[in-house]
């Protein structure tokens, strides 16, 4: 890619612990995953800003445990519900070169996913360059 027009790629993974609630001998607990993999080109203007587009993978996980005691025996259930995603990244940010192969870069970008999972992400690191 030129000077103007980079190439990115990204990857990232969340996970919510569950909170345990219980109904008499009945424990739940429910925990949240959220994993992303996208890729997509960004536009550099000759002032350190930049905006970007790409393609995102997305998967949501939901688990769920279920104990329960029963004339003392303790019974253990899971369930694991997962569903996928893809989604348009848009966003815009801005670069501050450090030394020759090195910058600092700040996004924020939009995942749009239709009606469920779109989210917006504020970023801050390390860029490499390699040209």
């Amino acid at each position: 890619m030129s000077k103007t027009v980079t190439w990115f790629l990204q990857a990232g993974y969340t996970h919510f612990w569950g909170k345990e609630s219980s109904f008499g001998s009945v424990s739940y607990t429910t925990s949240y995953d959220y994993g992303e993999f996208g890729t997509g080109i960004e536009i550099h203007a000759k002032n350190g800003y930049f905006g970007l587009i790409g393609l995102t993978v997305n998967t949501f996980a939901q688990k769920t445990n279920v104990t329960q005691i029963i004339s003392g025996w303790k019974q253990e259930t899971r369930t694991n519900q997962q569903s996928e995603r893809f989604g348009l990244i848009m966003g815009g940010g801005y670069v501050y070169p450090l030394v020759d192969n090195l910058d600092i870069e700040g996004t924020l970008a939009y995942n749009y996913m239709g009606n469920e999972g779109s989210n917006l992400s504020l970023i801050a690191g390390l860029k490499i360059k390699f040209y």
